[in-house]
């Protein structure tokens, strides 16, 4: 007969050393606003938690095998990020060092995609659920392409 595996308590997020890190999120985030302004998109939906990890050099502990935090992210070519996770996961050290960064409860993220209007937004079709996309496609002029992080 198998043990039954127990049920692990989510642990909080982290955000890696600078030291293993290979470069900065500061520059991973100007480089693709920049990618934004020069296709002249306003705002950028990312739904692939895995590059969510890379762009802010942040890790999760939500599944049992991979380090990425279940997350999602806005960025704007105006600079504007808004970070959409468990609040309940979020110390007060990882909010300071993303203190450029808004953090908002998951659960708020449909009410904060359906204000969003008449904007030019990019989503990764491959990674992006066709909810969040309709709910986008409602009010905004959606861009499909390969997510900028992957180039």
């Amino acid at each position: 007969m198998r043990k039954k595996k127990k049920i692990r308590i989510l642990k909080k997020e982290n955000t890696l050393p600078k030291k293993t890190v290979e470069q900065k999120k500061k520059i991973k985030i100007n480089n693709l606003i920049k990618t934004l302004k020069k296709k002249k998109i306003d705002l950028q939906f990312i739904s692939a938690s895995e590059n969510i990890a890379w762009l802010l050099n942040i890790r999760g502990h939500d599944s049992e095998f991979t380090p990425i935090p279940n997350t999602y992210l806005s960025v704007g070519n105006d600079k504007k990020i808004n970070l959409f996770c468990d609040l309940k996961k979020i110390s007060t050290s990882f909010k300071k060092k993303l203190k450029q960064i808004k953090i908002i409860d998951i659960k708020k993220i449909n009410i904060f995609l359906s204000k969003i209007k008449n904007k030019k937004i990019l989503i990764d079709s491959s990674t992006c659920s066709i909810y969040f996309e309709n709910i986008l496609r409602k009010n905004n002029k959606i861009i499909e392409f390969f997510d900028p992080i992957y180039l």
